[in-house]
This record gives C-alpha cells, structure tokens and sequence, in this order.
C-alpha cells in the first residue's frame, strides 16, 4: 500500500480549512463583543464626565496640545465673560495676562512639561476676562491619557501640597466602587485592604476572600507580585502583568498603580486600577482615558455624587455629599435608618427613581434630604440611569447641589418635584 494517499491528504486539507474558519468565526465574535463593551463603558464615562462638568461648582476647561479649548463649561464661561462661541476660537494663552504671543509659547513649553508631570498647581495665577479686568485663581492642571489638560479654576487658597501623586485612604473607599473596572488597594505588607464589585468579577474572589490576604494571590507569578509591589511606593506606575482567577485560570491585564497616603502624609500603601487585555484590543485607550479623566473628577468634585440600585437604594457617595449630610463614611450613612434618615419618608421618594427605563437619559429634580442632625436640606438633584449592555437599568448615579435655606421645613421628599424634562447633552 503506498504512503501517500490523495483523497486522505484532501480530507486532512478540508478538515483543517474548517478548523481555520471556525477559529477566525471566533476571534471576530470576540473582538465584537469586547468592542461592543468598550464603546458602551467609554460612552457611559465620557456622558458623565460632560455632566459633571456641566454642573460643576467649579470653573473647568478642557485644552488640547496645541492650547485650543476643547470643553468649557458654564462657570467658566461666566468668569471670563465670554459665549462658548468666543472661547472655542480662543487660544488659551489669550486668556492669561501679559503678552498673548508669548503665552502661547510658553504654553507649548508647559504642555511638554506636564507630559512628566502629570499634574501642576499654580496658586494664584493671572486670568484676563473679556472687558479686560484681571482675575486672580488657583490652577489644578491634570494631564489626560489622550494629551489633553484638564484644568480646574477656584479662588486662591492657602498653600496645600499636589495630591495627585497619592491618594488619602480617607477616600478610597468612596471612589473604588465609582471605577470604571477592577480595583484594589494593598497596605505597605502587601495585604488587599480594598476591593471593590468588578475585581469580584473579575477574578472569581468575593470581597471577605480576598481582604486580609497578600496581594500576589491574584498573580501568576509571585515574584512578579513582589516586584510591582516595590515599585508601586516610589511613584505612579503603568505595568502589564500575568494574573489569576480564582479558577486558576490566567491572563494578562494592564495594570495602573499609584501611592496611597495615610492620615500624617506618610506612604501607607497603593491603588491598582486593573483592566484584563483582551485579544485585538483596539479600545483600550480610550476606556484608559475615560477612566482617567473620571478619577479625576470624581476626586475633585465639589458637588455630591451617590450611585443607586434601579429601586432607587443609595449604595454608594462621594466625600461631598458625606459632608453635606454630616456622615463620616458611606458605612455610616447607609447603615442609617433607610430611607426615613435621608427623606424623612418610609419609601424613596419616586422623583429619584427612574421613570423612563429605556432612554437612559438624565433628569433635573428639586428635593429636601435630611442630614444627620435632622436639618432639612433643599437639594437639586441631577439623575442618569446607567444601562447595562441588555438596555436594562444597571445602576443610577446623580449629581446633588444644595439650593439654599430658603426651603420649608416641611417641604419633605413626598413634595418633591417630578421629574423634569432629560438634559440632553
């Protein structure tokens, strides 16, 4: 019998033609998923970035590398007194004061600049408004994955020193849940102390089987675990690294870590910030920079944020709304009586659950919340319901400003106002 046989070779052939098919049929179902879930996580940050932006207490810009102003909101807009038209033909070196020509090369220079550093505080600089006075501000410059400048205006404070470089504990457990993908933070003997419902995701471990334990449980290779480690309290660090789920399965995944301080400014641990790599990942910078840019104004918010389940159960606050309801941790404020401590009602008032399932658009409220000493606080509420990549409700968050003493005391959430008509962006 002779070695060679065609019509074996034709089958060998056809069999591995269909197994080349299959695996491409795979491959491109998988990158359309992950691209699906990237462009809807981009487009949900980046929508609450252009609403928190919007209602911030704060005048905030946005630059590009060349000094072209890419976002502004209203604050600004109304400190230097001109129309969004006007500013979007501006450079920005127009709007400090002395020679433009030069500020423009002087920004370029800055702009080189803060690629290293990240971030820049400038504690009273010189701003020239339209009918050409001169205003004195506080600057707080964030440089963006994308190469863009985010920068905060307030009025001058006292000296206080850059707290990009390292987180306070004292907020890390208000933010970590608000990331947009896994996160964890160890102590300085490598222990998880923090993490939060998508690294649970992520890697199969739920929260109590992970807090206590070392960090390089969730690592491939342990020495890998102890070098990052190491590293990750000298500076802000970008790493990729093998990690393990609980299943033993691994992956790769990048990895962002930054110092965290404690309470006398000393080096107490670090943050990671994970996101697992998938095959042909062509979204992965932007997500990276939704994700930056929402850390940073998550961080510096000067308005209360909370996030809800659908039923409209708070699960989560920012710092300012803690403080503007006189509770000391999101512990202590949902451990509360709920609702009746934060509306003075048995039920959550229906103004902040959403109405309209499918749209997924925000909607402006007036509402009355009780802090912690029984004060009534009149509020202005901005609520977005947040899909979920099936078009159902998976969350909501909201943006709380308080609107003065003027309200009654009586005015209590059962008062409240309907819904108003979506802000659309």
């Amino acid at each position: 019998m002779p070695f060679y046989r065609p019509d074996l070779a034709i089958w060998l052939g056809g069999a591995l033609c269909l197994a080349g098919f299959a695996a491409a049929g795979f491959f491109f179902l998988l990158l359309r998923r992950e691209r699906r879930a990237h462009r809807l996580a981009v487009r949900e940050r980046e929508s609450l970035f252009r609403a928190i932006m919007a209602q911030s207490s704060d005048a905030v810009m946005v630059l590009d590398a060349d000094g072209r102003f890419v976002s502004v909101n209203p604050k600004m807009l109304d400190l230097l007194g001109y129309s969004r038209s006007e500013m979007n033909s501006l450079h920005v070196g127009l709007i400090h004061a002395g020679d433009g020509s030069k500020n423009r090369q002087e920004y370029a220079v800055f702009h080189e600049c803060m690629q290293r550093l990240r971030f820049h505080r400038e504690p009273a600089e010189r701003l020239l408004r339209r009918n050409g006075d001169v205003v004195s501000a506080e600057m707080r410059y964030y440089y963006l994955h994308d190469g863009s400048v985010l920068a905060y205006v307030r009025p001058p404070r006292g000296e206080e020193p850059p707290r990009s470089a390292a987180v306070p504990v004292s907020l890390l457990r208000e933010l970590l849940d608000l990331a947009p993908g896994a996160a964890l933070v160890a102590d300085r003997q490598g222990r998880v102390t923090e993490f939060n419902a998508t690294g649970e995701q992520l890697f199969g471990w739920g929260r109590a089987e992970v807090l206590g334990r070392n960090v390089s449980m969730l690592f491939a290779d342990r020495d890998e675990a102890a070098r990052l480690h190491g590293r990750a309290f000298a500076a802000e660090t970008k790493d990729e690294a093998m990690l393990r789920r609980k299943n033993g399965e691994t992956f790769r995944a990048a990895l962002h870590v930054r110092p965290v301080s404690g309470a006398g400014g000393e080096a107490a641990g670090w943050a990671g910030f994970i996101r697992e790599i998938m095959a042909m990942d062509t979204m992965g910078d932007q997500l990276q920079m939704a994700e930056q840019r929402y850390w940073n104004i998550v961080a510096n918010a000067t308005d209360g944020v909370f996030r809800s389940t659908p039923e409209g159960t708070w699960t989560d606050a920012n710092p300012a709304l803690l403080t503007m309801l006189g509770y000391r941790s999101p512990e202590d404020l949902l451990s509360a009586d709920w609702p009746e401590a934060v509306f003075g009602t048995a039920a959550v008032p229906r103004s902040f659950v959403p109405s309209r399932l499918g749209d997924g658009e925000p909607w402006v409220f007036d509402a009355a919340l009780r802090t912690k000493a029984g004060r009534v606080l009149p509020v202005r509420v901005m609520a977005r319901a947040v899909m979920n990549e099936r078009g159902k409700v998976a969350f909501v968050e909201g943006l709380v400003r308080p609107t003065g003493a003027g309200a009654q005391a009586q005015a209590l959430p059962a008062a409240t106002s309907a819904a108003a008509p979506s802000l659309r962006h």
